[in-house]
């Protein structure tokens, strides 16, 4: 927001009133600027966990079974991007991401899934986590 903005959309509007303005627009910003940076703080120390959580798993079983690892996808799109791409959002929800793999058959009982990620309750960032085989 720029001074001459607010002068012209503000008629009268006194400079020590203006000066108010423009410092809570700036107080309201770099709020807004240090939320964002703890978020992508977040992400990234999400990133992280998840690489170490995986190497881990690989390490503890790449050297006496093959393995796959499957890709995820979202499953549900959010409502606008799914009226944007024309795809089908399942109702529009925006409670949580609902990611899935491709379908897959498990061939013996010695098969087995891993899943893994991000326990969101630990930091507070959700209620519940569910996976569905």
């Amino acid at each position: 927001m720029k001074r001459e903005e607010v002068r012209a959309k503000i008629a009268g509007i006194t400079d020590e009133q203006l000066d108010w303005v423009m410092s809570e627009n700036g107080r309201d910003i770099n709020a807004e600027k240090e939320k964002a940076k703890t978020l992508q703080t977040d992400l990234d120390n999400a990133r992280q966990h998840l690489d170490e959580i995986r190497s881990a798993i690989l390490q503890n079983y790449q050297d006496d079974y093959d393995y796959e690892e499957l890709r995820t996808d979202i499953a549900v799109p959010e409502g606008l991007t799914a009226y944007f791409n024309d795809t089908n959002a399942q109702g529009d929800n925006r409670d949580t991401a609902y990611l899935m793999t491709p379908d897959f058959t498990l061939q013996s009982d010695e098969d087995f899934v891993i899943v893994y990620g991000v326990n969101h309750t630990a930091t507070g960032k959700a209620q519940y986590s569910n996976a569905v085989l």
